[in-house]
């Protein structure tokens, strides 16, 4: 079998232990992205970045920038997706990216991943000579959103009751490929953190408060600076929920869903990421890998 897996460190750090295990199996890391980045419609960043690319061609011999340019021009994460023996073809999907910060600009939709964030990255991005005035649009945070945002949660939903259509179209794009052949991977932010300084603790996520974007900035306002877990937990789980009721308009029912309790999960603040409720322990990405595992064995 060949299982792709669409996620972040909650499916890339419980790899080794799932290929170790299920080793007759291939497992593959697709890259990912957030949904509303994938469906992005192209405006002056996307047409701006596609320009220095074609022009700077130094910039093709680096990932750092190759990373750069699959988030904003190529997106093609499920290019790679074999099309021989397609009933062999399984994802593992976890939506935890889902959580990060974007920049919307006009409707034009950027995961802001470290790479353009100028806290983390300025000296490379110097070097590339990656766009100032593009750079400066990413990284003002008066165009910075969440997934819990007014104008970004309803993106996710069509119909009436909404104004975007990416949760479909997110499905409609996994029938393509998959079928119903999808495992949904749920873990909650982590409310229990590790601390090398501290030890283990106890505290509820702040919206914006583990992201590089506003790092040394203060935000306030209806979706910053506020003790958020249940809300966190509530408005991500309701992702899973509506991608499962888009699959079953599209004829596949009975998706599973591998549920993580917090009580298995705790937070890692030297994870190599970085800090963030869903950059998890040794121990706790070990308790995601043995119920993925279980579950795949009787496939």
């Amino acid at each position: 079998m060949n299982f792709y897996m669409w996620g972040g460190c909650e499916l890339d750090d419980s790899l080794p232990r799932i290929k170790a295990k299920l080793s007759d199996h291939n497992f593959i890391s697709m890259g990912t992205t957030t949904i509303g980045s994938l469906f992005s419609k192209q405006g002056v960043i996307c047409d701006t970045v596609n320009d220095w690319w074609n022009q700077n061609t130094e910039a093709h011999k680096y990932p750092f920038a190759q990373t750069i340019y699959k988030e904003i021009v190529l997106k093609d994460y499920f290019d790679s997706i074999s099309s021989l023996n397609k009933k062999d073809n399984w994802l593992i999907l976890s939506m935890a990216r889902e959580a990060e910060a974007r920049c919307d600009f006009f409707g034009e939709h950027v995961t802001l991943i470290k790479q353009l964030i100028k806290e983390k990255s300025a000296s490379e991005l110097a070097k590339l000579k990656f766009p100032e005035k593009i750079s400066d649009i990413l990284n003002d945070t008066k165009n910075t959103v969440f997934y819990n945002d007014d104008i970004v949660y309803r993106s996710y939903w069509g119909g009436p009751s909404g104004q975007g259509e990416w949760l479909q179209k997110f499905a409609d794009l996994i029938c393509e490929h998959f079928e119903n052949r999808v495992i949904l991977v749920h873990t909650p932010p982590s409310k229990q953190w590790l601390s090398k300084k501290f030890g283990f603790y106890t505290k509820l996520p702040v919206y914006g408060d583990y992201l590089h974007i506003l790092k040394n900035k203060t935000r306030t306002g209806k979706h910053f600076n506020r003790d958020s877990w249940y809300e966190h937990r509530h408005n991500y789980k309701g992702l899973y929920v509506g991608f499962k009721k888009h699959m079953q308009y599209n004829g596949y029912r009975g998706i599973k869903t591998i549920n993580i309790g917090w009580e298995d999960l705790v937070a890692d603040e030297q994870h190599r990421r970085g800090k963030s409720p869903f950059h998890y322990t040794v121990n706790s990405t070990i308790n995601i890998a043995d119920k993925l595992v279980k579950e795949l064995e009787v496939i």
